[in-house]
C-alpha cells in the first residue's frame, strides 16, 4: 500500500508549489458553470488554492498513462503541471535553463566599456571641479585671516622682510603669520603655509596646499606654457613647492615700508594672493614667455587653465593665462592697480 501511495503522489519542491499557487489568469471550471470577471467582461479568471494544488497532485497517478502529464519536476526548458479538473496539461515556464554564449558575453563587456568611456571624462571633470572648489575655499579662508590681521595691526598688510619661503614658514621670526597657529598643522619648521615639502623622507603637507599639487611634482622644475610650469624651491634633498604666492609689491620688497589698506588705490583690483607655480611670490611677470625676466613669479594655472586670485578687498576670482594680469601679453600696467598699491598718477586717466 505504501509503495503504491509513493508512486501515486510525487514529491514537489516548495518553489513548484508556490509557482503553481501564484499561476493566475487561467480558465477555471466548476462542473458546467464558469465564473466570469465583472471587470474584464468575458475574460475568465481563477486562482488556484492550496487544496486545488494538492488535489491536482493526488490525481497524478490516475492519469499517469497520459504522456503529457508527467512529473512536476521540470524537464528541459519547460515543465508541465497537470490540471485534474480540466484533464489536460498546462505549461508553466519555470526553471528555465539558460547560459551566456561567448558572443553575448562579449557584447555585454563592450557595452560596459562604452559606458565607462562615456562616464570617466565626466568623473574626471567633476573631480577637477571639486579640487578647484577646495582651492577657492582655501583662498576665502586666507582672506578671512587677512581681515583678522588687518584688524590686529591697524590696517597694515603683512610685510615680507626676507625671502618668500620664510614669509610662509611658521618657525621664521620674520614671518608675519607666525602668531596665527591655526594656519599650520604642526610646529615643525619644515611645514610651510600652502606648501608641500619632503625632508629626510618625511612629507610635510599644509592644510592650505592646492589639491592639484602632488608629491610626484617634488624635485621637478619646468618652465613652459601654462599650466605646465613647476618651480621647486629649497634644495635637491629637501624640495619645496609653495602653491600660494603673495604680491611682492603689496607685502613690501627691498626694505619698502608696509602698506596700509586705506592707502590702496583700488583694493578690488589689487592682487594679494594667487595660485603659485611653486615660487611663493608673484608680480606683473606672472605669465610665461620665452624672454621672461623672472620665472619664479609664475602663476599656477592648475584649475582647467585657470588660477585663483585673492584681491585686497577679500573677494576671489579666477585668472586665465594670456588674458589678464601679465604685462606682456595682456597689456596690464606693470605699475597699475593690479600690482601696485599706489600706482603713479599718470598711469590712469
Amino acid at each position: 500500500m505504501e509503495s503504491k501511495l509513493n508512486r501515486a503522489v510525487p514529491f514537489f519542491t516548495l518553489i513548484e508549489l508556490l509557482v503553481k499557487r501564484s499561476h493566475l489568469c487561467c480558465n477555471r471550471v466548476y462542473g458546467n458553470k464558469e465564473r466570469y470577471s465583472p471587470v474584464h467582461g468575458q475574460v475568465k479568471q481563477y486562482c488556484f488554492t492550496s487544496i486545488d494544488l494538492l488535489a491536482s497532485a493526488a490525481q497524478q497517478k490516475r492519469f499517469s498513462k497520459n504522456k503529457n502529464c508527467t512529473s512536476l519536476r521540470p524537464e528541459g526548458r519547460t515543465s508541465r503541471i497537470f490540471d485534474a479538473r480540466q484533464k489536460c496539461s498546462s505549461h508553466l515556464h519555470i526553471f528555465t535553463q539558460s547560459a551566456f554564449t561567448l558572443i553575448e558575453l562579449l557584447v555585454v563587456i563592450a557595452i560596459i566599456a562604452i559606458l565607462a568611456a562615456m562616464l570617466l571624462p565626466a568623473l574626471q571633470q567633476a573631480r577637477s571641479r571639486a579640487k578647484s572648489t577646495a582651492c577657492n575655499n582655501n583662498f576665502n579662508t586666507l582672506g578671512k585671516y587677512l581681515g583678522i590681521y588687518l584688524s590686529d595691526f591697524n590696517g597694515f598688510f603683512p610685510r615680507r622682510k626676507v625671502a618668500a619661503g620664510n614669509f610662509w614658514n611658521r618657525s621664521s621670526v620674520n614671518s608675519p603669520w607666525a602668531p596665527y597657529s591655526d594656519l599650520w598643522n604642526s610646529t615643525s619648521g619644515n611645514e610651510y603655509l600652502g606648501g608641500l615639502r619632503r625632508h629626510k623622507g618625511v612629507i610635510y603637507r599644509n592644510k592650505f596646499l592646492c589639491p592639484e599639487v602632488s608629491e610626484q611634482q617634488l624635485g621637478k622644475t619646468f618652465y613652459g606654457p601654462a599650466p605646465f610650469s613647476i618651480h621647486n624651491s629649497g634644495s635637491a634633498e629637501s624640495p619645496l613647492i609653495l602653491s600660494v604666492a603673495f604680491n611682492r609689491f603689496l607685502n613690501g620688497t627691498n626694505g619698502a615700508a608696509p602698506v596700509r589698506l586705506v592707502n590702496v588705490y583700488r583694493p578690488a583690483y589689487l592682487v594679494y594672493l594667487a595660485d603659485s607655480a611653486g615660487g611663493g611670490a608673484t608680480d606683473y611677470r606672472c605669465d610665461y614667455h620665452e624672454d621672461h625676466g623672472e620665472r619664479t613669479y609664475l602663476l599656477g594655472y592648475r584649475h582647467n587653465m585657470k588660477a585663483w586670485i585673492l584681491h585686497a578687498d577679500g573677494h576671489t576670482r579666477t585668472a586665465r593665462p594670456h588674458v589678464d594680469l601679465c604685462y606682456k601679453c595682456c597689456k596690464t600696467e606693470w605699475n597699475g592697480p593690479a600690482w601696485r598699491p599706489r600706482p603713479e598718477a599718470n598711469t590712469f586717466q
